[in-house]
């Protein structure tokens, strides 16, 4: 009987862990995780083209006319 315990023990502590690491579910939030970062590099990306571009028109606006 407590060899029917032991195993049955076994067996769902088995099936939590592999719910819990089964490899599509670690893809998944490895995923999640870089594609989090990966928008705000391209953010900050977009932030940092748009900026100086504004700068250099700026810039361009403020210059005197000669002539």
């Amino acid at each position: 009987m407590q060899g029917k315990t032991r195993l049955t023990i076994l067996v769902q502590e088995y099936y939590a862990r592999k719910a819990k690491y089964s490899p599509q579910k670690e893809a998944s939030l490895i995923k999640q995780k870089y594609m989090k970062q990966e928008a705000a590099t391209q953010n900050i990306n977009n932030q940092l083209k748009s900026s100086t571009a504004n700068e250099k028109k700026e810039e361009i606006m403020n210059k005197p006319l000669h002539g």
